[in-house]
């Protein structure tokens, strides 16, 4: 495909088509709701596979599983813990998000209005809300108190494939398939700005933690910063056209980004420079979009479309830990997500094909505090 034009701020949609670009972590249409649920405690699991290397990895300490929520009926593309750190949440593309209590493994609540199957979802900081990214080319914001939709956000054109709230709860960000990236008023659910941000479908959105920028990524192989305010182009991170970016995010503090793509490498660029800092390898990204994380600024964290999680340290680059987290050796791991609880460590993972749980990983004892990104 010939080179593509890169403008400061495009003033209309641009027209490129890209034919198959297999970007779904899974998009659900037609499926039947949530039934039932099983709770299965796996505190005696035997610890996962590690694979370890470099100076002072004798002092890791492995994830094992802890706990294993069934529920859902259809490949599950998101997980993410709440900021009061009680409650997990899973969006699946059976049209519905679940949200699970951690210490018990009950189910808090669960969101069921779209009209198709749900790609994303986020909690608001303050605990009020959640919005979610549908196929039906809708977000919707939810009471955490009733369980309830309170507001349908309509502009996108196409499957809104990506979602996140500002730090301070106000706005929210969304990104779609019509590469539009748009920014929303959460409390009247304006839409407040419209970026037309990419030339193929945008895959990742993300204010940083002060909410005055937001990076977007798209498999047109950027990843661009943009003013949340004024929805200026500030920096392209990262432009190569033959190479798709399925994911980004702010680490830690906004200093950092982190950027899948599709040659199966993590990056980390200086938000304020552009320049690579450390990459990530040995996991493999061809084909979905999935999430990684950083944890307590001493671990990188990502699934893998072979069925595993890999866990990096930050500083050495070196594979720390891989093991397989769900039942079938070709069902990828695209949802992860990591949170911090006093002295307890836990990842959550989702199954996308056949296994359609959602497991906790925890590292109960923490390793010997080492150097930090």
């Amino acid at each position: 495909m010939s080179s593509l034009p890169r403008p400061e701020i495009i003033l209309e949609p641009a027209k490129v088509i890209f034919d198959n670009v297999g970007l779904v972590r899974q998009s659900g249409h037609n499926m039947t709701d949530v039934a039932g649920r099983q709770i299965a405690a796996d505190d005696h699991a035997a610890p996962p596979s590690s694979s370890s290397s470099g100076p002072g990895s004798s002092a890791y300490v492995p994830f094992v599983l802890k706990l294993t929520l069934s529920g859902h009926r259809n490949a599950i593309s998101s997980v993410k813990f709440s900021p009061d750190r009680q409650w997990i949440g899973s969006s699946s593309a059976d049209k519905t998000v679940i949200v699970w209590r951690i210490s018990s493994g009950t189910v808090e609540g669960k969101l069921e209005e779209h009209e198709d199957g749900i790609n994303d979802f986020d909690w608001s900081p303050n605990m009020s809300f959640i919005v979610t990214a549908s196929d039906d080319r809708t977000l919707r914001i939810w009471s955490l108190r009733t369980w309830t939709c309170v507001r349908i956000l309509r502009g996108h054109t196409s499957i809104v494939f990506c979602c996140n709230f500002r730090p301070d709860s106000k706005r929210i960000v969304s990104g779609s398939f019509d590469e539009t990236v748009r920014i929303w008023n959460t409390t009247t659910g304006v839409e407040k700005k419209t970026i037309m941000a990419h030339f193929a479908p945008v895959t990742a959105v993300c204010f940083n933690p002060n909410g005055r920028l937001v990076v977007s990524t798209s498999f047109d192989g950027m990843c661009r910063i943009w003013d949340a305010k004024s929805g200026n182009l500030l920096k392209t991170v990262l432009e190569n056209k033959d190479l798709p970016v399925s994911f980004a995010r702010f680490i830690p503090g906004g200093k950092l980004i982190l950027i899948a793509t599709h040659d199966s490498i993590l990056r980390c660029y200086l938000t304020q420079t552009g320049e690579l800092y450390k990459t990530y390898k040995g996991h493999t990204n061809q084909k979905y979009c999935m999430f990684s994380q950083e944890m307590a600024d001493q671990y990188i964290v990502s699934g893998s479309e072979d069925n595993y999680i890999y866990i990096w340290d930050c500083i050495s680059e070196h594979i720390l830990q891989k093991f397989e987290a769900h039942k079938r050796s070709e069902d990828p791991v695209i949802a992860v997500a990591c949170q911090v609880d006093g002295k307890c460590r836990m990842i959550a993972s989702g199954g996308h094909l056949e296994d359609k749980t959602v497991k906790l990983w925890v590292q109960e004892r923490q390793e010997p505090a080492g150097p930090k990104l």
